[in-house]
């Protein structure tokens, strides 16, 4: 309700209906809600606690449909499936991203600025990982820019199983890829072959400060770190 129907405008939009610690962190707080369409329909699939021992918080599942659709319409494709957690801050409930949750018993390192999630079906590549960290402070000093604070590398194998990470499950699948969210410092690693070295993905985070300021193109920003990565 807090969006009006417009997601991905809304997605960094402060919210009193969403965890304060995570819009701290992220300045697109709202990960998995990014990638849906305006006016998408939801549909609730189902409510569940996480572990009455562990947590009070419940996972939500929500399916959504496109404007305009009837739920459940078996000619029409759901736009997206999506998760998110409520939990609990002090008297109230509030929104949480999938992500802290689904990676939360993976292995974690740190090189330099960077601190790699590695998913449980990979192994970690400490000399990939190293050259990474490396590669960001270059490249930062090469255009004469401030590296960033830091960056939380995520990888995976594929870019669905990124995607589901932050708890967006889409009817197709897209197989090894790559993305990254520059204005959160976090990078997602969908290709097993490059694993921690996804420099292409580093190199837009890096690089955001020119990309932001330019007006750069299209062909200049994903051409440039296609080249640097």
């Amino acid at each position: 309700a807090s969006k009006k129907g417009q997601y991905a405008r809304y997605a960094g939009e402060p919210s009193p209906l969403w965890d304060a610690t995570e819009q701290k962190m992220w300045s697109m707080y709202d990960l998995a809600g990014f990638y849906l369409a305006d006016g998408a329909i939801p549909e609730v699939v189902s409510v569940t606690p996480v572990s009455a021992l562990a947590d009070t918080a419940y996972q939500i599942v929500t399916r959504f449909w496109p404007a305009g659709a009837t739920t459940r319409d078996s000619t029409t494709a759901p736009e997206l499936t999506m998760t998110v957690y409520a939990r609990r801050d002090g008297a109230r409930w509030v929104l949480a991203n999938a992500l802290t949750y689904k990676t939360a018993s993976w292995r974690r390192e740190t090189r330099g600025r960077v601190t790699f999630h590695i998913s449980p079906s990979l192994q970690f590549d400490e000399a990939g990982a190293t050259r990474s960290a490396s590669s960001l402070d270059s490249l930062a000093a090469a255009f004469q820019l401030s590296p960033p604070p830091r960056l939380d590398y995520y990888s995976t194998t594929s870019v669905d199983e990124a995607l589901e990470t932050i708890g967006v499950v889409f009817p197709r699948r897209f197989g090894e890829g790559g993305f990254a969210k520059p204005v959160n410092f976090q990078v997602f690693s969908g290709d097993p072959v490059l694993g921690v070295e996804y420099r292409h993905e580093i190199a837009h985070v890096v690089l955001l400060p020119i990309i932001r300021s330019s007006g750069s193109s299209l062909l200049a920003s994903e051409g440039v770190p296609t080249w640097f990565g």
